[in-house]
């Protein structure tokens, strides 16, 4: 009597290969999101120290001068990139170079790193020679207002969060993080870097 024997092939089925490949997406999908948002944070706590640091520039200048790094008579919201924005960086990094003076002293209140291609850091001319803004890690730039009024009150309206006044300050600092810079981004108040 003959039997016919039938050859069995060890392997992976067609759905089993197509479990493990979507167990795989899955992984994969979550490595990026946390990948993501580890990367995200790490913007978030670069930026806060930018602006605290500006802060405490601010307030150091503010304890040896008796008055403000920027000529303002009321209170004054300024952008890191802007015209006045740079007269303000220059101050505080003693290389001003109009009159008056405002830093006599000659004293470097605030060094913060030079960033690359308008990210993450002070950019400047083609020459490397003069100061053409302050980014944050998203491309952004820093709002800094100003108690021009001293009465220890500020007036502040980060982009995607309610305004609020803050006390017993004379300067606030912030970022409108990453809904600040890139387009279609859904602006959100939990992106934003403040220090209040």
């Amino acid at each position: 009597m003959k039997t016919s024997t039938l050859k069995q092939f060890k392997g992976f089925t067609l759905i089993e290969l197509l479990v493990v490949i979507a167990i795989i997406l899955v992984l994969a999908t979550a490595g990026f999101q946390a990948g993501n948002f580890a990367i995200n944070r790490a913007k978030k706590v670069k930026a806060l120290a930018v602006c605290t640091e500006m802060e405490q520039a601010v307030q150091r200048f503010y304890d040896d001068n008796g008055t403000l790094p920027i000529q303002i008579a009321n209170d004054t919201t300024i952008s890191s990139n802007s015209g006045q924005g740079r007269d303000f960086l220059l101050v505080l990094m003693d290389q001003e170079t109009g009159t008056p003076v405002l830093n006599a002293k000659g004293i470097k209140y605030l060094n913060v790193r030079q960033g690359d291609n308008n990210i993450d850091g002070l950019q400047y001319n083609d020459a490397g020679t003069t100061i053409e803004g302050l980014y944050d890690p998203w491309g952004g730039d820093y709002k800094i207002a100003f108690d021009g009024n001293f009465d220890e009150t500020i007036s502040v309206q980060p982009k995607a969060a309610s305004s609020a006044k803050i006390l017993q300050r004379r300067v606030a600092c912030w970022s409108d993080g990453a809904d600040g810079s890139e387009e279609g981004f859904s602006g959100s108040a939990k992106d934003d870097v403040t220090t209040w």
